[in-house]
Formats: C-alpha cells, structure tokens, sequence
C-alpha cells in the first residue's frame, strides 16, 4: 500500500512509519519545517529514514503548504492518508492554537486529499473524544475533527482512538512527555532541586530530609486524585502495530478504540510512580490537609497546584474505554513497565537533557 503520512516526528508517527515499512509498504511522509529531511534523520532510525520519501509542508496551510506542480504530479499516487499530526495542549490560554492544528489542520489534510485522490482518510484521534461533553481545548479539538472525518464525502474513513500514549514497552524510549509524563515530570525537577539545597547546607532547610537517593517530605505535599478511578495508557509499539493491523485488515467507515480494557487504578499507579522516582511523603488531598509551614513546601505545593490542574480531569473521573485492536489488547501495565517508561524519562530529563 502506498501510504502519505503527516506527523511523522511526533510521539505516534515516529513509531507508525517503521511498523508500516516493516509489513512493505510505501509511506511518503509530509514534514514542516525548513530541513525535513534532517528532522527525520534525528528522530526515526537510520533503515526507517532512508526508505522513506518526503514532502515538505505544514498541516497549518491550506492543502499543506503543496503547490498545484506538486499536486498534478503527485494526483493517483496514494491508496490511504494517515494523518497524524496534531497538539496535545489541554490549557485553555492556548486553545486557538489547538483548534487551528486539531480542527484546520484536519480540515486542510482531508482537502489535501481529495486533491490528491485519495481514496482513504484515517485519523489519529483519542479515546477522549467519545460523544461526552469535552473537558479541555484538546478533547473539543478531536471531537470537532472527528466529525469533519465522519462527513468525508470523498472516499472511506476510519478513525483510530488511543488513549494516553507512553513509551516503548520494553525500552521506554518516547519523544513525547505529555500525559503521564507531565504528571510526573515537575516532582523530579522539584527533587533534583532539592537535592542540590540539600547538598549546599542540609541544616538550614525544613520540611523535607534525603536518605541515600530518597527525597522525603517530613511535611506532606498534597495532590487530588481519585481512589476509584483508572488511568488509561497504551505502549506506543503496541499501538503503532495496531493502528497498522486495523489500516491493513479493519473495516473501514469504523471508529476503533485502542485502549487498555483494563486499565490500573489511578491511585496505584502514583503511588508505584512515586516509589520508582524515589519521592515519598505525597499523600492524596482530603479536607484535613494543611498547607506545609516550611515556606520552601509551601511554594512547591502552590506551583504543583498550578502546574498539574490541568490534568485534573484524567486521574480524577476516567471514563472507561474498550478495545477494538484487531490482534488483542495492549500488555499489562505493571510496576515493571512503570519503571521501563520512568527511567527511560529519568535519563532524558523528561525530554531536557
């Protein structure tokens, strides 16, 4: 199958393209920026990158940037579009920006095709844009483009659903530190501060003490999070096989969700994060929490707060979701792969090193 892929680079497509090459298909990818070709190279291994043709655009621009030259003599070429790119951003100050890569961006995408003759449009979309009222810039965005898809007057569609993407089952390796990573990501920078505090002059900071590699808050830091509630994550190798296992033998006209069907409850999986990141002394909020004195806490708790409002919706009332994967569910999210995607995160710095 000859296939035109955009986002490429991101956490999803950087995964997609070599699982598409490995089964002989031909992917042509579009890229923006002024050295694709380069942007590639960095980001996808040397036998994937190589075989792959590309087209410079951005999925901003209408029809993606492509003039008519490039449009007559690329016109029958393809058999299927996977379109890829997008933005995770969930904050409300930048929702223009969302809603014009997640909804123009698609809208330009499927025109794109259609110019090109196309005769199959699939989208990457999320579990969370599932018909329920939208929480976010991000889950409105999918909702909207899905139902641009859904109307799709000039061929077959299919929309593919995944959940809260995290990396390599078995390595870890990720490109993306959205998601589970942001959750996380500010209490190892909060931790490597501290340590370095701790090392200058332990005896003039209150509050938290460090044994061996243990960061330990003698004064809790508090975050909200549901007992009850799950959290809903899929390994991005697993998901780069089945989005490619629907593509090549799915039925097309059909959403398919590729989801875990059950899925950790939130509250254990911070509670095994925390014990891998070596954090302990972050208790879930209730109405008796207190503030902490030491004013160092004090304004940890309050930029935590900010920071992780945002994902508040995700460990406080997640929806349940099933599993249309053609060859099975996602492998099972255990403390093991807990710490396979952490320490490869701990290693990067969470995508800052």
């Amino acid at each position: 199958m000859k296939i035109l892929l955009t986002g490429v680079t991101g956490a999803v497509g950087s995964w997609h393209v070599p699982e598409l090459l490995r089964r002989g298909h031909r992917v042509t990818c579009l890229i923006r920026g002024e050295n694709p070709k380069k942007r590639l190279a960095e980001i996808m291994p040397p036998d994937a990158a190589e075989k792959v043709a590309i087209l410079s655009g951005d999925i901003t621009s209408p029809l993606g940037g492509l003039t008519q030259s490039d449009i007559s003599i690329l016109n029958g070429q393809f058999d299927c579009f996977v379109h890829h790119a997008g933005l995770v951003k969930f904050d409300q100050d930048v929702a223009a920006e969302t809603y014009a890569a997640n909804i123009g961006g698609t809208a330009n995408m499927m025109s794109l095709a259609r110019e090109l003759k196309i005769p199959r449009f699939c989208y990457n979309s999320s579990v969370y844009a599932n018909g329920k009222k939208p929480r976010n810039p991000y889950e409105y965005s999918k909702a909207a483009a899905e139902q641009l898809v859904y109307n799709w007057p000039n061929g077959q569609f299919m929309i593919l659903r995944p959940s809260i993407v995290v990396g390599h089952s078995q390595t870890g390796k990720t490109n993306s530190y959205t998601g589970y990573y942001g959750w996380f990501s500010g209490f190892s920078y909060l931790k490597h501060q501290l340590r370095k505090r701790w090392n200058q002059d332990s005896s003039s900071y209150q509050g938290f003490h460090f044994t061996g590699d243990i960061l330990v808050f003698d004064e809790h830091l508090w975050l909200e999070y549901s007992t009850a509630s799950t959290l809903n994550m899929v390994p991005v190798d697993w998901l780069a096989s089945a989005m490619t296992d629907a593509i090549e033998n799915g039925q097309w006209g059909k959403v398919y969700n590729l989801a875990d069907p059950n899925p950790p409850r939130v509250a254990w999986v911070i509670k095994e994060s925390f014990d891998i990141l070596g954090i302990r002394g972050v208790n879930r909020k209730t109405s008796q929490a207190k503030e902490p004195a030491s004013p160092v806490l004090s304004q940890a708790q309050r930029h935590l707060d900010k920071r992780l409002k945002i994902y508040l919706p995700y460990v406080t009332s997640e929806r349940r979701f099933g599993c249309d994967a053609i060859k099975g569910a996602p492998p099972e999210i255990n403390k093991a792969f807990l710490g396979t995607m952490l320490k490869y995160a701990l290693a990067t710095k969470f995508g800052h090193q």
